[in-house]
């Protein structure tokens, strides 16, 4: 078991699969057969990477339940994962950022993370729910990557990924969880083929409701393999000027063909896409490096630090270091 950075006590129940956690946030944890998250720093960040590593399927279900006061000496450090989660909370109460965007927690509401999203989540003592944490390689395993790609909740720069529900919809959510628990503690036969089921299910109900509260464009029944190679593209770390041009010649279409493709299947155009990609990846910089506002500008392929500046104002109403002082402050004071 590894030491967590504020975790009161961690009980595990069964084969390992079903893990409570009393308190708001938890760091690290090894489960006796499925799980372990390691820590490791970013190399060009001072953000905490939580990583996955599967000892039998890579997917986990987690309890929250009821927590003492927090002290307030203690701190809940923002981190990334490199896998998926979806928290689910049956009792609200307490605060959850998720790239420097703070919303509250509410009862019967899930909140969807992606790989490389920074947040950091404060419950209340009576918030409690469960953590549901899973990897592409569970979609690879099965060839089912499609499906991901069509789920508008995760790698979505742009809305807030989060589902609230009333008491009567959310019985039906609850059902999944505890089928999904079933399940992670079962050795019964095509266990992990009935886990991606139920998953996919939450999934794919939760994705509809998520469409309906945003007007959004319904995913096509196939995602073009040059549309999901444009969202990997714009998901890796930027080591690249940010543009359509050099992703289609890679991909040998043309820029106009390429942009049809992603509006038709994304609602938003590339220039859209990229831009909210920008917006959130300067943010991480500015609030977990030390890099100056300059050093952000060239490191996002920005060849004029005052362009970047009148940029980033622009879509977030701030200049990048009141923004800076205003995060710090916040969360790493």
């Amino acid at each position: 078991m590894v030491a967590a950075n504020g975790i009161e006590s961690l009980h595990k129940k069964h084969r390992g699969c079903f893990i409570k956690i009393s308190n708001y946030t938890f760091v690290s944890y090894h489960s006796l057969d499925y799980i372990h998250y390691t820590l490791k720093k970013s190399p060009s960040t001072n953000v905490p990477i939580h990583r996955f590593n599967k000892d039998d399927i890579p997917f986990s279900v987690v309890e929250l339940i009821e927590t003492v006061p927090q002290s307030k000496t203690k701190k809940n450090t923002p981190h990334r994962h490199n896998f998926y989660e979806i928290f689910v909370f049956t009792k609200g109460g307490g605060k959850h950022m998720i790239d420097f965007k703070e919303y509250e927690i509410k009862a019967n509401s899930l909140h969807f993370i992606s790989p490389g999203m920074i947040h950091t989540i404060k419950r209340n003592s009576k918030c409690i729910g469960y953590v549901i944490t899973f990897t592409d390689e569970l979609y690879s395993i099965y060839q089912q990557q499609q499906l991901l790609f069509k789920i508008n909740l995760y790698h979505n720069h742009q809305l807030p990924p989060i589902i609230e529900y009333k008491a009567k919809e959310f019985s039906f959510i609850h059902e999944l969880i505890n089928q999904l628990n079933v399940e992670c503690n079962s050795s019964k036969f095509m266990r992990s083929e009935l886990i991606l089921s139920c998953l996919n299910t939450l999934l794919i109900s939760a994705n509809r409701k998520f469409t309906d509260q945003h007007q959004l464009q319904q995913p096509h029944l196939f995602v073009d393999e040059r549309v999901q190679s444009f969202r990997k593209w714009l998901d890796q770390p930027i080591n690249e000027k940010l543009l359509v041009s050099n992703l289609a010649k890679k991909l040998n279409v043309s820029v106009k063909k390429l942009s049809v493709m992603i509006k038709r299947h994304t609602g938003l155009s590339p220039m859209e896409h990229i831009t909210n990609r920008l917006i959130i990846e300067a943010k991480r910089l500015l609030v977990n490096t030390e890099m100056s506002v300059k050093e952000v500008a060239f490191a996002l392929f920005f060849e004029d630090p005052a362009y970047f500046g009148r940029f980033f104002r622009k879509h977030t109403s701030y200049t990048p270091q009141y923004f800076r002082n205003k995060m710090v402050k916040k969360y790493h004071t």
